[in-house]
């Protein structure tokens, strides 16, 4: 690319070409030469050997007295520096003799000999004896970009009240950015079902409490967190009922549950209905004002459909009085404020989800 002219010699010479083997070093003299019509401004002896200095010494007079070509020698100690960069390049140079001695030794399965097919029976098989430790929860194990991700996964929906499983986290997040910040108070506070990544940066410790098998190296760690699938809650029927200044109900909007959530400053409800998702965080204590946020999406809606959505956003943000039911009884009841803003306070609430 320099416009520079290079000339790669490689000779296997893998006990190199000491003064007694005058043939190789009369064939290296011979390439040498062979180069040399082709003006190069490099010529590079390439051996996979750890050359004496007498052997470099010899490589290097060959050009005695001419300014061209440069003479170098690569020997076995960059060659190793280089593979030691690159490992899956010598293993690929010497699969061929490892799968005759994993035929030998009949390990044919571990070496991965079937290509694909050992692997997935590899993995099918350690996956089954990690689904054996436990009889709630069990680790699914992927390989990304030259690490290990472990996720833990409950075995079914009552796994964390049989054999519960509490994780200590300690972070920084004084300087975190705010929406990070916000994201861990909703969802460690409030359990909101979405996920939660924290890195490994703002990580200061954490520690993990339950079954004695399951033990987390806590130090370089990213934490992500994933809401349960299905979420509590999910699929249960709501009704939204706003009701005008004298109490008569205005107008009822049919929905459903997304998630139910708990957290250690409240819990969560996440509705959804057609083209809008609402949301509400409600504190235990009674002092701080419930919030929520909604969100519109009509992409796709019929018009009756969208203005629907449109209805329900704006008595929302009217500051309209409202009711809200669960599966028929009364959950929640209080006033939406009249101010427009990306998240609300819910002023009144009554009850929580």
């Amino acid at each position: 690319m320099d416009g520079r002219v290079r000339i790669y010699q490689l000779k296997y010479f893998p006990e190199g070409f000491p003064g007694s083997y005058q043939g190789r070093r009369a064939g290296i003299k011979r390439s040498f030469k062979k180069a040399l019509e082709h003006d190069p401004d490099d010529w590079v002896l390439v051996v996979p050997c750890a050359l004496t200095l007498s052997e470099r010494a010899y490589v290097q007079d060959l050009g005695a007295g001419a300014e061209r070509p440069r003479i170098r020698v690569l020997d076995r100690a960059w060659l190793d520096d280089k593979l030691a960069l690159h490992a899956d390049l010598e293993s690929s140079c010497v699969r061929d003799d490892l799968r005759e001695a994993a035929r030998d030794y009949r390990a044919e399965l571990a070496f991965l000999a079937g290509g694909t097919d050992d692997i997935a029976q590899r993995v099918g098989a350690l996956g089954r004896r990690i689904d054996r430790l436990d009889l709630h929860w069990s680790i699914d194990v992927a390989y990304r970009n030259g690490a290990v991700v472990q996720t833990l996964r409950p075995k079914h929906p009552r796994a964390q009240q049989v054999s519960p499983i509490y994780f200590t986290v300690r972070g920084h997040f004084k300087d975190a950015d705010p929406g990070l910040t916000a994201a861990v108070r909703r969802v460690v506070g409030f359990g909101t079902a979405e996920e939660l990544i924290l890195p490994a940066s703002a990580i200061q410790e954490l520690s993990v409490h339950g079954p004695e098998w399951l033990r987390i190296d806590g130090e370089n760690a990213e934490v992500r967190m994933e809401p349960l699938s299905p979420a509590p809650g999910q699929g249960q029927s709501v009704e939204l009922v706003f009701l005008d200044g004298s109490g008569a109900v205005r107008s009822v909007h049919e929905g459903t549950v997304r998630a139910m959530g708990k957290g250690q400053l409240g819990s969560s409800l996440d509705l959804a209905f057609t083209g809008l998702r609402l949301t509400f965080c409600h504190a235990d204590d009674a002092s701080v004002p419930t919030a929520a946020s909604c969100a519109v999406d009509l992409t796709g809606l019929s018009c009756p459909d969208a203005l629907q959505a449109l209805d329900i956003y704006g008595q929302v943000m009217e500051g309209s009085a409202f009711r809200l039911r669960l599966n028929g009884e009364e959950l929640a009841a209080g006033t939406f404020p009249g101010r427009v803003s990306p998240r609300r306070t819910v002023n009144g609430l009554r009850g929580s989800g």
